[in-house]
């Protein structure tokens, strides 16, 4: 029975850890808070993995499990960095892009750090092409709600783009 548990989390962590890995450089960008964090998820995966009983997907619990320990680590060490750091699946995709949108990609980014921990992760799971039932689910709001949310929030990164223009 263990091994089958130690084989399930294993297949979980090699499926998801893009995902996890993703969601936990949203919050920090330095290397050290990155990988203490990570860690800090695959060890609350591991502790919830016996008690996730399929009412949802297993994506949705992952990303709620890995969301709700980056948002945990934030109040309990106050860690703020001013810019976002990058994926290496993100570097390997802007290397092959020109240097436009290269641009463009950092900037989003910039501006997506500058948001708040509830709307960093709604806007994180948008842009992971998650629907609207989804992120409500995962995020613990009704698809209404996010709807209304992911328009104030682009609003916001136009507004936030726009003064960041005028300021270069």
């Amino acid at each position: 029975m263990e091994q089958s548990f130690e084989s399930n989390y294993r297949q979980i962590i090699k499926d998801y850890q893009l995902i996890i890995y993703k969601v936990c450089n949203l919050y920090v960008s330095d290397k050290s808070p990155l990988d203490e964090l990570y860690q800090e998820t695959m060890i609350n995966i591991w502790r919830g993995l016996p008690h996730f009983n399929n009412e949802s997907k297993l994506s949705t619990w992952i990303y709620r499990i890995s969301i709700n320990t980056c948002i945990s680590y934030n109040r309990k060490y106050r860690t703020r960095i001013d810019t976002m750091g990058l994926t290496d699946e993100i570097v390997n995709q802007l290397s092959e892009m020109d240097d436009e949108k290269k641009t463009m990609i950092h900037r989003m980014y910039r501006l997506i750090d500058g948001l708040n921990n509830l709307d960093k992760s709604i806007i994180l799971l948008y842009l992971e092409d998650k629907n609207y039932d989804e992120i409500a689910e995962i995020i613990g709001l009704t698809p209404t709600n996010v709807g209304s949310k992911i328009n104030r929030i682009k609003d916001r990164l136009k507004k936030m783009n726009a003064k960041m223009n005028m300021e270069e």
